[in-house]
């Protein structure tokens, strides 16, 4: 970006935090927003801006506290990334918050997805269709390759009219 139009942007985006991966610059317009802070840290480790990274990620992880679907994407981003033990820290957190108020099982689902917990995560997914989980939508994007070709994994995606 040209400095005149870097200057304009900073102008209208000025409460938003900007960060540089790659030699790029990264304007940070939902930071509460889990999504878009684990896009961001991708970004930054697109760039190979390691350091930038996990700035973004423990920004990300801060947010991330009390908010059930910030937490499951973010443990899920951090199992990605080998961070086992940080993400499990982050799955009790998720579990301890089911006995406060609602998570979705679709979350809850992903999550032990992620941890290769294949049958646990088809129970949530089961749970999450009889509740009519909008998070469903993306589950045939889903990496689910532990329970990819069962039985009844082909049979939740053939209720939601998914396959093909």
């Amino acid at each position: 970006m040209k400095p005149l139009g870097l200057s304009f942007f900073q102008q209208q985006f000025d409460e938003s935090p900007m960060f540089e991966a790659g030699g790029r610059f990264y304007i940070d317009l939902a930071p509460d927003l889990a999504s878009a802070a684990v896009a961001l840290v991708r970004a930054s480790q697109a760039g190979t801006q390691s350091k930038d990274a996990d700035a973004a990620l423990a920004r990300v992880v801060r947010a991330a506290s009390g908010n059930p679907h910030a937490l499951s994407l973010v443990a899920c981003e951090l199992l990605r990334l080998g961070r086992r033990d940080e993400s499990l820290k982050l799955v009790a957190e998720l579990e301890s918050l089911t006995l406060k108020r609602y998570v979705s099982p679709f979350d809850l689902g992903k999550v032990s997805l992620a941890l290769g917990d294949g049958d646990r995560a088809l129970n949530l997914f089961e749970e999450a269709y009889r509740q009519r989980s909008s998070g469903l939508i993306f589950l045939r994007h889903t990496n689910a390759s532990c329970v990819r070709d069962t039985p009844r994994f082909l049979s939740l995606l053939d209720k939601m009219h998914f396959k093909g």
